[in-house]
């Protein structure tokens, strides 16, 4: 392993948008603020929607509540299908639409009426 002297931070990003692409939208708030002063909440918050995800399976939709911007619904869906992803009131839901676009997402703000849908999955992490 490197120590921390040998490491070039421009080079490792450089690596890092070749895997996966630099046509993001920008972080909201919440996401900045875990990236940048509680990273290791941030990441808890990812394993446990992919853990959840991996339990619900594939097949049928899930409802997912999404304190995360939209990260938390998208990584549901990655792993599970199509998800119905219920953001907090203070997410800006145009934003987090383009931040994750995703034809398996449907973003929604505040309270759900479920009434005219089946889930066969709910995530809800507090």
């Amino acid at each position: 392993m490197k120590n921390q002297e040998e490491v070039n931070p421009e080079k490792s990003w450089k690596e890092l948008i070749e895997q996966v692409g630099d046509n993001h939208a920008p972080l909201g708030p919440t996401l900045s603020n875990g990236f940048c002063r509680d990273s290791y909440k941030l990441m808890w918050y990812a394993g446990w929607f992919k853990f959840a995800a991996k339990m619900v399976g594939k097949g049928g939709k899930t409802l997912v509540y999404d304190p995360l911007e939209g990260l938390g619904g998208w990584i549901v869906a990655k792993e599970a299908g199509d998800v119905l992803a219920v953001l907090e009131d203070k997410d800006s839901i145009d934003s987090v639409r383009s931040a994750w676009p995703d034809e398996k997402i449907t973003f929604l703000q505040g309270i759900l009426n479920a009434g005219d849908n089946e889930f066969s999955g709910m995530v809800v992490l507090i």
